[in-house]
């Protein structure tokens, strides 16, 4: 019953997540005037994948202050707490003749061809990322744990929602769709998490169902014994082309206590 219930509230989640990253059309419109953006001029979060991170700021009651120490020396569920928000964020981005990928602003395709639906489940904290001197913002990013998967798809429709898992599922049986979907568990590890982890497949109902399944069970798992690892899961920048600035400044940081 347990599973059950985790396994509708991720469903529900993914779903929201959407409705919302649909953009509205006019009755009878066509769907092919989408806006697409390549990553270096999106300003919205962008998954990424997972950037260690080896410091954290906590307000220490024996001090009164907040100080800055290493996440490795606290406890799975120290962690944890230290991660007090969730989300679930849904990025869709279009393969494009030469190769280059590009952010969607609408969740249903506007053409055929070839795209990458990522769906994260996060448990996260956002700390803002400065230049070398502390005074220009970069950006952000969102520092946690998470689920992830990713749809890797082939439309043969010009009208496919990509905004669900429900819906791909849908659109493949209808033959509108062809690809492979993965799971990938971010910085939460056990012996249990391992086993329920399942395997790349061809995507249909019965292999979105099996991944919904799995990632329910390892979301239960997230507060028994398992070993925590916080990540950089997502960046947000504050202006064009500054993810390339904001990775470099978190390598920066990982040998002292910089701003990350």
């Amino acid at each position: 019953m347990k599973v059950r219930t985790l396994c509708a509230v991720v469903v529900a989640s993914f779903l929201l997540a959407g409705c919302a990253s649909r953009v509205s059309q006019p009755q009878g419109a066509a769907l092919i005037d989408q806006v697409s953006l390549s990553p270096g001029q999106y300003l919205g979060y962008q998954p990424v994948d997972p950037v260690p991170v080896t410091w954290v700021e906590r307000y220490d009651k024996t001090k009164g202050q907040f100080v800055r120490c290493a996440w490795e020396s606290l406890s799975s569920a120290e962690k944890l707490a230290l991660l007090p928000n969730q989300s679930a964020q849904v990025s869709v981005l279009r393969t494009e003749e030469n190769g280059e990928l590009k952010f969607m602003t609408a969740a249903v395709s506007g053409s055929v061809g070839s795209y990458t639906v990522i769906m994260d489940y996060m448990k996260y904290r956002v700390d803002d990322v400065y230049d070398d001197f502390g005074l220009q913002p970069l950006g952000n990013g969102k520092i946690g744990v998470g689920l992830r998967i990713k749809a890797e798809v082939v439309t043969a429709d010009a009208s496919v929602n990509l905004g669900s898992l429900f819906a791909l599922g849908l659109a493949a049986k209808a033959n509108q769709l062809q690809g492979n979907i993965s799971v990938d568990v971010i910085g939460i590890d056990s012996q249990d998490v391992t086993d329920l982890l399942p395997l790349s497949a061809n995507i249909d109902q019965s292999s979105i169902q099996g991944s919904l399944q799995a990632l329910a069970s390892i979301k239960a798992k997230m507060w028994d014994e398992t070993t925590v690892t916080p990540q950089v899961i997502a960046f947000r920048q504050a202006q064009a082309d500054s993810i390339p600035k904001l990775k470099m400044q978190i390598e920066k940081s990982q040998g002292t206590p910089g701003n990350l």
